[in-house]
């Protein structure tokens, strides 16, 4: 099995170093969408690898919808005593 390796090594605080990117919204579609990600080890013999990933979703809030009509219906009766 051919593996790329990854061009630098990293250690020490970059280790733990977060990056973060933004994604074109028209790449998305409505309904599942997969996301695939890589990780590259700089020597097949490392002994450590790390990933952490989160996608946010920031757009136009969902409509509120008023809500529904609410029908009673009540009965009176007229009576003289």
């Amino acid at each position: 099995m051919d593996l790329t390796a990854a061009l630098n090594a990293v250690a020490g605080a970059d280790e733990s170093t977060c990056y973060s990117t933004n994604i074109n919204p028209s790449l998305l579609l409505d309904g599942t969408n997969v996301l695939a990600v890589e990780i590259h080890q700089s020597s097949t013999t490392s002994s450590d690898v790390g990933f952490n990933l989160s996608l946010t979703g920031v757009g136009a809030p969902l409509p509120v919808l008023a809500p529904l009509p609410v029908l009673v219906i009540s009965r009176t009766t007229n009576r003289s005593i």
